[in-house]
């Protein structure tokens, strides 16, 4: 099912054939938006009796403490807290950031807000209680992306050595051309660039998670987004004009697409 807020489907894992229910949300920044939201879901979770998984940006805090830089009203909280109430949705377990959306402003103007959320329904909770969601560092984005960390997933795949997929990998990579490995080498040193760019960035959103509000740490914020989106830039232009090059040298010259 898609609506304009969420995406609710049907999650099968191959390995163990386990199946679940998974929602998607990107919640609306609207308190009516949120509440039609709300209803909605509900009206899906009243029909489920299995494992339910609800996860993304809700565009809500739940407390006091989930904001920093500007006021909670009462009004946001309730309609949220009575929607998990009805639903009977528990929050996984967090690890990393936990502010995990700010708006990158500087220090006498910045917000910081606990706004993206994963939730189990009890059966979920019940079968899936190992499963712990990992908010990592927000990088050129304003949210902190969210990963699922499980442990059983990754014991199974590394017993897995013989999985079907992964051999039909192997082959797929091993018959890479040759005008692709010239074009890694061609665009290691400007990958080299953007990696320690992003490196930089990620080093000092460590030290910002340590000390929310420090302007000299904001500052640096800025500047390391700034080196990251240079970077990036060339490193598109330059890519284009490479296969630009491969596919002149490569390509059929005959085609519709060569010649446009």
């Amino acid at each position: 099912m898609v609506d304009a807020q969420f995406v609710h489907c049907k999650v099968e894992e191959q390995t163990s054939q386990k199946k679940w229910l998974f929602t998607i949300v990107c919640a609306y920044n609207e308190l009516n938006s949120t509440q039609q939201l709300w209803e909605k879901l509900m009206g899906i979770g009243s029909n489920i009796t299995g494992d339910l998984l609800i996860s993304g940006d809700f565009n809500n805090v739940l407390q006091s403490e989930d904001r920093i830089g500007a006021p909670i009203t009462m009004a946001e909280v309730q309609g949220f807290k009575e929607f998990l109430d009805k639903m009977q949705l528990t929050p996984l377990k967090s690890t990393c950031w936990y502010y995990t959306w700010c708006n990158k402003m500087d220090e006498n103007v910045r917000v910081y807000s606990k706004i993206d959320w994963d939730f189990g329904n009890f059966s979920w909770m019940m079968n899936n209680g190992h499963v712990e969601a990992e908010f990592l560092n927000p990088s050129v984005s304003d949210h902190s992306p969210i990963l699922m960390n499980c442990q059983t997933a990754e014991e199974v795949w590394v017993q897995n050595d013989r999985d079907i997929g992964k051999e039909r990998t192997w082959h797929k990579l091993r018959r890479l051309k040759e005008a692709l490995r010239d074009l890694n080498n061609y665009m290691a040193p400007y990958q080299r660039k953007l990696k320690q760019a992003k490196w930089k960035l990620e080093l000092v959103q460590h030290q910002l998670s340590l000390s929310l509000l420090k302007q000299e740490y904001i500052e640096q914020e800025n500047e390391a987004l700034l080196e990251v989106e240079k970077w990036s830039d060339i490193e598109e232009k330059v890519l284009r004009q490479k296969f630009r090059a491969i596919w002149i040298q490569h390509g059929d010259p005959n085609t519709k697409y060569f010649h446009a």
